[in-house]
């Protein structure tokens, strides 16, 4: 297992809360889990010093998400 850590952005792309560590299996899982944290703000994905994916939604947080990674 890995360890990832998410940063959820406010509107203004700041850090709008302490960043979340969660152990998963894979890149796969981790953005899955980003996609429920993102409600309403864009999430940054990222494995130690690895960036994983930055995921977006919509305001309303229920489509509208966005995958991107390097």
């Amino acid at each position: 297992m890995a360890t990832y850590r998410f940063y959820k952005f406010s509107s203004g792309k700041r850090i709008a809360a302490p960043a979340e560590d969660r152990d998963f299996d894979g890149d796969i899982p981790a953005f899955e889990h980003a996609r429920c944290l993102a409600n309403g703000h864009a999430i940054g994905v990222w494995q130690g010093a690895r960036f994983v994916a930055n995921v977006e939604s919509n305001d309303l947080g229920t489509s509208g998400e966005r995958f991107t990674s390097q």
